[in-house]
């Protein structure tokens, strides 16, 4: 079973019925109710966008972390409003790393400023 701060990679489907290889954090896991919820990641990819400040990017509904050897080559986004939920069983995505329990701390805060714009049935699981 992933633990709360488990990054994974695997193919992820969108809304729209595309797919594309991502990183997914995983935010709630619990064996008894065979319920995984994750927070996608994506890559910086516009030098438009400016805001370079890591942590809780509250207004845009993110969590940024630089580039850095530790976790992504690219400078990254934890979406955090974009959840995917699975059970145990089509979880099958390729465990990466674990981030330390230090920014999953950070994550669940930037999370909690947000609890207004989380699904109620979401919002107990994530923050």
């Amino acid at each position: 079973m992933p633990a709360i701060g488990d990054v994974h990679y695997g193919i992820y489907d969108f809304k729209d019925g595309g797919t594309a290889p991502k990183f997914l954090v995983v935010l709630y896991a619990d064996e008894k109710t065979d319920r995984i919820v994750t927070c996608i990641v994506t890559s910086k990819t516009s030098s438009k966008d400016r805001n370079r400040n890591a942590g809780c990017q509250f207004k845009e509904q993110r969590f940024f972390i630089p580039a850095n050897a530790d976790y992504f080559e690219l400078d990254s986004f934890v979406q955090l409003l974009r959840f995917k939920e699975f059970t145990h069983s089509e979880f099958l995505i390729q465990f990466k790393f674990a981030f330390p329990k230090e920014i999953v701390k950070q994550i669940k805060d930037c999370l909690k400023k947000l609890v207004d714009d989380i699904p109620s049935d979401m919002s107990a699981l994530v923050t």
